[in-house]
């Protein structure tokens, strides 16, 4: 192992820790690992500045501003009102307490009682589920409800803190959306494009003011994948991700295909959890390539299984753009991403080795 690789490895053990523990926020564990990257010569300047200019990055914001959009018209709203009304009939909880939205750190307010039906809630709160209809007393600074106010779920009974919900542009803001998945599905225009074209319009149309996009964007998501971008450009270029996964394939080599299909799929995983979803196939091709005909394995099941474990991008906020998209709604910490993507990977793992070989064997 080279002294650059284990460098590399040394960073990202660092940006794995900082995220697991929390000791400090994501979006700044992205931006000490673009300035370490930078400063130890592993990416170059350029290189490490070019998350911002990512296309991930850019549909990333746009979308922010797009959604915006849609809840300052009343189209977002009405949508999940639609959505609780097919998911339910008669009564309907939200399926997150206090704790799972974590309330008061993303919104800076206790939550002091719950009215239910004419009777109060004052004790244990944190974990009481949440049903549509509660009242929430709450404690905290006046300018917090206003975010609190932009959240489709939530009603502030506060009148200088609730905003007006410009409904006369609604059918504008839902056709400009319309307009940017149309032309994206229809192949017209890169998401990306699609996606900044829709953002400046809902501007240029009044549904949301510059301002309000600004604050409609989640500036934490934004730096929190720039940041990491350049990681995977230092696992490419020094080679760390392909030494990795041929040590890892040398281990296990004497234990057969199903061994070696398990190590090509964890390790393709991982590596989809920094780095873009065609940049992990593009490195991993060739490595499976040469494993299937070193130990003559079938190159298809091997390619296979690395086309498919590149797509399971479920343990990191950073490792798909949807997966950064609703780390600020939600609330979520990157430590809650592994809680649900290890499970799911393990799932998409067996039921790979279950029906892979069945359509490719695993040796010709």
């Amino acid at each position: 192992m080279s002294f650059e690789i284990g460098l590399v490895l040394a960073v990202l053990a660092t940006a794995v820790v900082l995220f697991v523990t929390e000791w400090v926020r994501v979006d700044v564990v992205a931006l000490i690992v673009l300035v370490l990257l930078a400063l130890t010569g592993l990416v170059e300047p350029k290189e490490a500045l070019s998350g911002f200019s990512n296309p991930a990055v850019i549909t990333v914001w746009a979308v922010f501003i797009l959604s915006g959009g849609l809840a300052h018209t009343g189209i977002a709203s009405l949508l999940g009102r639609q959505v609780l009304r097919l998911a339910a009939g008669g009564e309907i909880r939200l399926i997150a307490t206090l704790a799972d939205l974590h309330f008061r750190e993303k919104y800076g307010l206790n939550v002091v009682a719950i009215s239910r039906a004419g009777e109060i809630l004052r004790s244990g709160l944190r974990d009481e589920p949440l049903f549509f209809g509660d009242a929430l007393l709450l404690h905290g600074a006046r300018e917090k409800l206003k975010v609190l106010a932009k959240e489709p779920d939530f009603l502030v009974l506060t009148e200088a803190a609730a905003e007006p919900i410009r409904s006369k542009l609604a059918p504008v803001s839902a056709l400009l959306m319309a307009a940017v998945v149309g032309s994206v599905v229809a192949g017209l225009l890169p998401i990306y494009i699609a996606a900044v074209c829709g953002a400046l319009l809902m501007v240029l149309s009044g549904c949301l003011t510059m301002d309000e996009a600004y604050r409609a964007i989640e500036w934490r998501a934004v730096f929190l994948i720039a940041g990491m971008l350049p990681m995977g450009i230092a696992l490419e270029q020094s080679g760390a991700a392909a030494f990795l996964t041929t040590a890892a394939v040398g281990m296990v080599g004497d234990f057969g295909p199903r061994a070696i299909v398990t190590v090509l799929f964890l390790t393709t995983a991982l590596a989809a959890q920094v780095m873009p979803t065609a940049a992990v196939a593009i490195l991993m091709a060739p490595i499976a390539l040469n494993t299937a005909v070193d130990l003559g394995l079938s190159p298809e099941a091997l390619l296979m299984a690395v086309a498919l474990s590149a797509s399971a991008s479920f343990m990191s906020p950073v490792a798909h753009p949807a997966n950064t998209l609703i780390m600020g709604p939600g609330g979520y910490r990157f430590v809650d991403y592994i809680k649900v993507g290890l499970p799911l990977t393990l799932v998409c793992l067996a039921t790979v080795l279950l029906l892979l070989p069945l359509v490719w064997p695993l040796r010709p």
